[in-house]
């Protein structure tokens, strides 16, 4: 194992990468902005990570959290599918209400944040590229979630 790749911080969960990284000597990746009192690599908005034939390029879309990233796999030229944790579901986006912290980024700030990301980087990839969303129907990430567990963009 070479890497493990988070969305996020997660406060709703434990995603057990921390222990995986250990065991493995795995890298945990975060996305710009992150910082954590462990060991992690912060990827640099759009930086490729080879992996095998394949390739993840991390696109930093802050608004669930500062350091939300999607992951695109790519293969050769093909956008093939998009890792998108919180930052956007099935007929949904991520809350950017949670992420709110006394004295630092607003609600506001973070729903502006996300527009931005889903406008100027989701949505600019091709409609066919497959979704993966990190959360389904139910959870209260996203009040509206639809059911399923992917879809393609354009849908």
């Amino acid at each position: 194992m070479k890497y493990i790749f988070e969305t996020h911080f997660h406060a709703d969960f434990v995603s057990g990468h921390y222990e995986l990284s250990s065991k493995t000597g795995a890298t945990i990746v975060y996305g710009p902005t992150a910082s954590a009192d462990f060991d992690i690599h912060v990827a640099k908005d759009n930086e490729i990570f080879k992996i095998g034939n394949v390739e993840l390029k991390a696109l930093h879309t802050p608004g669930h959290t500062m350091e939300s990233s999607c992951f695109l796999l790519l293969d050769g030229d093909r956008q093939h599918c998009l890792f998108t944790g919180d930052t956007l579901f099935l007929g949904e986006v991520g809350r950017p209400d949670l992420a709110v912290k006394r004295n630092e980024v607003t609600k506001e700030d973070l729903a502006s944040y996300l527009y931005d990301s889903l406008r100027n980087k989701i949505m600019k990839l091709n409609p066919n590229v497959f979704i993966y969303p990190g959360h389904g129907a139910g959870s209260p990430c996203g009040k509206k979630i639809s059911s399923g567990t992917y879809c393609m963009l354009g849908n």
